[in-house]
């Protein structure tokens, strides 16, 4: 087994959130629901303006955003084909990065229109049985929670482990309809990480681990050498857990699939 890892010179798949290609097929959507996700995030609920059925995609994958006067930013969808509309988790980030985020948050209200692109990206979710890890931190749980809600209709006996962190269940967005569709899958389990918990979050009810994800924890998800990984967050928790998955060597590189959030700088 050992041998097999070392003589592959497979790389794992990496995509960029802010990587967008050629956008196309920009349409109009209508704003048909607002709530707060967590603090600082909203959850839109868009569909057709224009009343033509929305294009075909696969969980994981997402849409682009624009508003006059800036570039379009992309988005993950949080929501499958089969629901008949578009849900976006959008989170307030501070500086120009965040310039587009923060209008939306600020000014995007129900009735109102926004342009958006197709689909797009590559972070998908195999449609198979073999068994799934999820890591994910902060706002990358969003491709998650498309993907598990993919996999709760479709391939219910498939097993999952996700682990999730984040800083307290402040920031915790999509809490409760993760763990619905977690319940869901019989076969599965889900570890929550605070790294700064507040008073009333409570150890062993709220969240299973408290500061940064230790090897140790990650690799009771990472026994399978059939498992496919999905890893989501900022560039520095993308490449640490994935480095430490690598060390195990217990799943191959072309098993786990990267989508980086927020890039460093």
């Amino acid at each position: 087994m050992f041998g097999f890892f070392e003589s592959k010179p497979v790389e794992p798949q990496v995509t960029h959130s802010d990587d967008m290609p050629t956008l196309t097929g920009w349409r109009p959507f209508k704003v048909m629901h607002r709530q707060e996700a967590c603090a600082n995030t909203i959850l839109l609920t868009l569909m057709p303006a224009d009343d033509l059925p929305l294009p075909p995609f696969r969980p994981g994958q997402s849409v682009a955003l624009r508003l006059p006067g800036l570039d379009p930013r992309a988005y993950t969808l949080c929501s499958t084909h089969e629901e008949g509309f578009y849900r976006l988790c959008i989170k307030m980030f501070e500086g120009d990065r965040g310039e587009l985020s923060s209008l939306i948050c600020r000014t995007l209200h129900v009735g109102e229109h926004v342009d958006i692109s197709e689909p797009f990206g590559g972070f998908l979710l195999k449609d198979a049985e073999t068994p799934v890890v999820m890591i994910a931190e902060g706002i990358g749980i969003t491709p998650m929670v498309a993907m598990l809600s993919s996999i709760a209709t479709d391939h219910p006996l498939r097993r999952v482990h996700m682990i999730y962190v984040t800083k307290n269940g402040d920031t915790f967005p999509l809490r409760d309809e993760t763990k619905q569709l977690m319940h869901l899958i019989p076969d599965s389990g889900l570890a929550v990480g605070y790294t700064d918990p507040r008073p009333d979050d409570h150890l062993g009810q709220d969240y299973q681990f408290t500061g940064k994800l230790m090897p140790a924890t990650l690799r009771t998800a990472c026994l399978d050498p059939t498992a496919d990984v999905y890893l989501c967050g900022s560039q520095s928790f993308v490449e640490d857990v994935q480095s430490m998955i690598l060390q195990y060597r217990t799943i191959p590189a072309d098993h786990i699939h990267s989508q980086i959030f927020v890039r460093n700088h």
